[in-house]
């Protein structure tokens, strides 16, 4: 399938790829290599970071749990794909109005995120109770743990102010600033499973994941705080404000799903 969708793609855009592109203005290309470089970076850590269970516990765990994380990663990957998706005219609105002022940018986080943050909330909770009867008729021979479904799926929800609030930093031009946040919220990932795994074996991976992101949330918001703070101040505390309901929400969550799994 996924040869086919490339075949079509270079058969819409074939004639095009026989135009001539004229002059390489390598004056300009060298200019704008370290920004690209740097964007690549970025771009790798971001999904690694996004997609930590699955890649750590490819490297770390026995076969049969690497298939129990790959089915339930694959179902995680469907659901960020998704709001990675429908987020792409929000970010090129938003890195528009900061061509403008960056106090309309703001405003723009805020009322996106207001619109945004409880549908992704409402999404990951409904994600995380249907999963299982989803995988237990799909995939029969197989015995997910539900709190591995739990933390994975969860991280769902941190995705509006995940991508939002990085695009204040690309939209800054702080790019080394939030390389140096991904890189931050991996290495939390990192010690959290490993953390995890000594008490609980294959479990470190979903929470490390889910902890990381939540750091890596705390930092972009502290970060962009920091920086733009003579920007909408209004703005900083809703926001802030919305981010601390979503974790309130979700920790009363894992309540009611503990109490609900052991009864």
């Amino acid at each position: 399938s996924q040869l086919i969708a490339a075949l079509l793609v270079m058969a819409s855009v074939w004639r095009r790829l026989l135009e001539p592109f004229g002059r390489v203005d390598w004056v300009l290309v060298r200019r704008y290599i370290p920004e690209g470089l740097l964007l690549c970076a970025i771009t790798a850590s971001w999904l690694q970071m996004l997609n930590f269970g699955r890649f750590y516990a490819s490297v770390r765990y026995p076969a049969e749990e690497v298939a129990h994380y790959g089915v339930a990663g694959a179902a995680y990957q469907s659901l960020s794909t998704l709001l990675i998706s429908a987020f792409l005219p929000v970010s090129v609105g938003m890195l528009s109005h900061f061509g403008r002022s960056d106090n309309d940018a703001f405003d723009y986080l805020e009322k996106m995120l207001a619109r945004s943050a409880w549908l992704a909330l409402g999404g990951a909770v409904v994600a995380i109770e249907v999963a299982p009867f989803i995988f237990r008729i799909v995939f029969p021979d197989y015995e997910f743990d539900p709190w591995m479904l739990f933390a994975l799926l969860l991280g769902v929800a941190f995705y509006p102010f995940l991508i939002l609030l990085g695009n204040c930093l690309v939209g800054k031009q702080r790019a080394g600033i939030y390389l140096a946040t991904i890189v931050a919220g991996l290495c939390v990932s990192t010690v959290v499973a490993v953390t995890i795994d000594i008490f609980a074996p294959n479990q470190g991976a979903a929470w490390g994941q889910l902890i990381g992101l939540l750091f890596y949330m705390g930092c972009l918001y502290w970060v962009t705080r920091m920086l733009f703070h003579d920007a909408v101040r209004e703005t900083w505390s809703k926001v802030g404000k919305r981010m601390v309901s979503v974790v309130l929400l979700i920790l009363a969550y894992g309540v009611l799903h503990w109490r609900w799994t052991n009864t």
